[in-house]
């Protein structure tokens, strides 16, 4: 059973769906992520291990199944898509996402927060759209289009949910805003509450076309 404390570093890296959250975890493990930005972050961090902070909500299972199991770790990297919750509608609010248990858990928590604007985000969706139908091939896509999504309709429908569609939301100007928002209010409120805490705002620059880089656009600790 997990005991306060026992995990004593948390990096959680934050933002929308497609927003660059794999591409700067990808840059940080092969030590190609923005020197400055390193200097934000944990010491040997690139070293720690990687968890989905989505799969509690989209698999219902515990946190403590997708923790490591050693008595004690240095370090947690958590990949966190703050769009989700409120594209399947959920209930409870940030603060109440099973992931957000691990608070409890850790020492210290650091938020590398990744906010692009709305044109760039979506730009970025559509490309990544564009090559995962290039890699799935036309077959696959068929099975999924004809077969997947009206199953999954079903059984959201059983299930009375709706997941709204990431390319609608994303070309709702005003939809993002209030989710912007409401991640803002989270974070705000989580600093409040958890001593040792520090929030880093970061947005992607470059070409899409190719490995975009990462700049800080501001810095909040909790004292």
């Amino acid at each position: 059973m997990y005991r306060a404390m026992q995990i004593e570093h948390v990096l959680i890296v934050s933002g929308p769906s497609a927003g660059g959250k794999s591409t700067l975890i990808d840059q940080l493990s092969e030590g190609r992520l923005d020197t400055e930005l390193m200097r934000f972050l944990p010491h040997a961090v690139a070293e720690w291990p990687l968890v989905d902070g989505n799969d509690l909500l989209k698999r219902d299972i515990a946190l403590e199944e997708v923790l490591p199991k050693e008595t004690k770790t240095k370090g947690v990297i958590v990949h966190y898509d703050f769009v989700h919750i409120l594209r399947i509608g959920y209930a409870q609010d940030y603060l109440n996402d099973p992931i957000f248990k691990i608070f409890s858990y850790c020492g210290q928590i650091t938020f590398c927060d990744i906010r692009p604007s709305p044109e760039r985000l979506l730009e970025q969706f559509l490309h990544r759209q564009q090559e995962q139908r290039s890699r799935k091939g036309k077959l696959r896509l068929l099975w999924r289009k004809l077969v997947h999504t009206p199953l999954r309709q079903v059984q959201l429908r059983l299930r009375r949910e709706h997941h709204l569609v990431k390319e609608d939301i994303y070309r709702d100007p005003r939809w993002l805003r209030n989710c912007y928002g409401a991640w803002d209010r989270f974070l705000d409120h989580a600093c409040a509450m958890y001593p040792h805490m520090k929030v880093i705002r970061v947005e992607p620059v470059g070409s899409i076309l190719e490995s975009s880089s990462f700049r800080i656009v501001g810095s909040a600790a909790q004292a």
